[in-house]
């Protein structure tokens, strides 16, 4: 009974056999008992204060910055995941260095968005673990590296095929953690190609194998976006029932953030059915979530709130969100949430009665998106077709093709500059 062992060690105390048994258990409580975890391990690490630094805290510290990255990345998570990256590089644990490495570039990227500097620590990892001919590590780090460039720079020619490869090393060693992380991956980039029906039994394998080991972000990221296209294709009974299993998770597990992916996710299936008060508030609950615990989800969910709120007349509203959302980007490229925040910005110049302005806006989106290889989906297809509409019934052929030809020239930077401006 570990648990009554541990509870005797810290009670005793006995700091040793305690950061023994902690760091031991930080997988499994990473993968399915978080909570409980992030509890014991503030227990034990307390007893460990002011005492000599040995391996036993180092992985007990990692364990920390695991557990809070799940639940809410912090400065103190960053803090955690670099102080057990020194104290293993301290001991000569280069495996185990390179992976709190990963832990504190993920961990950055949840807390303040991606940045060349995480990027640099993915790619260290990396080759430390290529450098220790370790397969699972090797997998890992081409699984963060996707993620990165995702974010920062869309999804590259590559990337079907890493991600491929990186599922398959998980797959031989038969780790459903790992394969629980690259099948979701595979899902993510197919739908942002456009490729629904590949996305579809991507995330149905990934959830399979968050079942057997994965991770629990895995599992509640699967059903919210499983969830989310069944129901776009009509399974109404089924894409209930799995959005109410996130919810039931999110409850158990205490992962509340989870609820900020999920509102965002029903509140594009509201605007597409045109349900526009109920998207708002669906993404109105989503924002307090995420900017508390999601930093790099806020310009995505305010570009959502702003379609909803410029389709039902709330331009002020709108372009309030949308000028946030432009700023926060030009901090922190994001090309996926810049194509939205431009289409959103479209959507407000047809409202406004420019359009002109919306011509040129989605243009600068559909350019956006080619660069970063991607293709709209859901909501923000069905948003872009009726700015499209909007504009074509407004502008003569000419005129239209001026504006468009003017918005394909702008850099995403450029055009993201011109939302700020209202101009």
């Amino acid at each position: 009974n570990l648990r009554a062992v541990l509870d005797r060690a810290v009670a005793a105390p006995d700091p040793d056999t305690a950061l023994r048994l902690a760091g031991a258990l930080r997988w499994y409580w990473w993968t399915t008992h978080t909570v409980e975890g992030r509890q014991r391990l503030l227990g034990v690490l307390a007893l460990a204060d002011g005492q000599p630094p040995t391996p036993q805290l180092a992985r007990a510290v990692q364990g920390a910055a695991m557990l809070e990255m799940s639940l809410t990345p912090t400065q103190a998570t960053l803090d955690a995941a670099r102080r057990s990256q020194e104290l293993f590089e301290r001991f000569g644990d280069h495996r185990e260095a390179a992976f709190s490495k990963l832990m504190l570039a993920f961990a950055e990227l949840q807390y303040s968005g991606p940045s060349a500097a995480a990027l640099r620590l993915v790619e260290e990892a990396g080759a430390t673990f290529e450098e220790l001919g370790d397969p699972w590590g090797e997998a890992f780090a081409g699984h963060a590296r996707l993620a990165f460039e995702a974010y920062t720079r869309g999804v590259p020619e590559w990337a079907e095929e890493a991600g491929q490869r990186a599922l398959e090393r998980f797959q031989a060693l038969d780790d459903q953690w790992g394969v629980a992380q690259s099948q979701f991956g595979v899902g993510e980039f197919a739908k942002v190609r456009g490729d629904l029906a590949t996305a579809e039994a991507a995330f149905e394998g990934a959830l399979g194998a968050a079942r057997e080991g994965g991770p629990m972000w895995v599992m509640l990221a699967s059903l919210t976006e499983l969830g989310t296209l069944i129901a776009l294709r009509g399974d109404e009974a089924r894409a209930a029932a799995l959005h109410a299993e996130a919810v039931g998770l999110i409850r158990r597990t205490g992962q509340r953030r989870g609820y900020g992916h999920l509102y965002n996710e029903l509140g594009g299936v509201a605007r597409i059915r045109g349900e526009l008060e109920r998207a708002r508030e669906l993404h109105w609950e989503a924002l307090p979530i995420v900017r508390e615990l999601v930093g790099w989800s806020v310009p995505h969910t305010l570009a959502q709130l702003a379609c909803a709120e410029a389709r039902l007349g709330d331009l002020d509203a709108a372009d309030a969100h949308l000028r946030e959302a432009a700023e926060l980007i030009l901090a922190t490229p994001q090309p996926a949430t810049a194509a939205s925040v431009l289409a959103g910005a479209a959507l407000a110049a047809v409202g406004r009665g420019r359009p002109e302005r919306a011509a040129r806006l989605l243009a600068a989106a559909e350019a956006t998106r080619e660069r970063a290889g991607l293709v709209p989906f859901g909501a923000e297809r069905h948003e872009a077709g009726l700015a499209a509409e909007a504009v074509r019934a407004a502008l003569d052929p000419d005129a239209l093709a001026a504006a468009q030809a003017g918005g394909r020239a702008l850099t995403a930077e450029e055009a993201l500059a011109q939302v700020i401006a209202s101009v």
